[in-house]
């Protein structure tokens, strides 16, 4: 059980995209728990396979994404064709967790 959302927000003078997966992990106890999601965040183009929608003019917008990317994001290319790669979170706890 769980639920995804995207956030376009400006950051740093740009425009940016966030994709989250909340998952609540709990959800096959046969007695009341309390609430305790895990929080993923995950490339839009995730987002897009598990819906089967299509957010096309967002996904330049990922700094998650694969692909050569523009200079200031996450991942910036920096030399000829070298892609440094983006340390993506496995849980988000805190804000610190976020790629912007």
């Amino acid at each position: 059980a769980g639920f995804w959302k995207i956030v376009v927000i400006p950051f740093q003078g740009r425009r940016t995209v966030a994709a989250f997966l909340v998952w609540q992990r709990d959800h096959e106890s046969e007695s009341p728990v309390s609430f305790s999601p895990f929080l993923e965040q995950v490339r839009l183009t995730t987002i897009e396979f598990l819906t089967d929608l299509s957010f096309t003019d967002l996904r330049g917008l990922d700094p998650l994404r694969f692909g050569p990317r523009k200079r200031g994001f996450a991942g910036d290319i920096t030399s000829a064709g070298d892609v440094t790669r983006v340390k993506r979170p496995s849980a988000v706890e805190g804000p610190e967790d976020i790629v912007l």
